[in-house]
């Protein structure tokens, strides 16, 4: 909660396929996270598939893509999907 915010979900043009940033351990993490993300928020939809591609070979960049997600999510918490009975 203490980043600074984002104003879009991923930057443009960031190749995430030509990266060869460290490789991470922590799938478990990252896949609950992503997969949280999936059923939330429409304005993220796009970022979301892109980083669902990653799900067995997680590097740093991808990490630090889903974590700034998380800082756009902090500048507009409203912007959710509503469920009425």
């Amino acid at each position: 909660m203490g980043c600074k915010p984002a104003s879009t979900p991923i930057e443009a043009n960031v190749d995430l396929w030509l990266d060869d940033s460290h490789i991470r351990d922590d799938l478990g993490r990252y896949r609950r996270l992503i997969g949280n993300l999936m059923v939330t928020r429409p304005d993220i939809t796009f970022a979301e598939g892109v980083l669902s591609k990653f799900m067995y070979q997680l590097r740093e960049a991808h990490w630090s893509v889903a974590l700034r997600i998380l800082a756009y999510i902090k500048i507009c918490p409203e912007k959710g999907l509503v469920y009425r009975k």
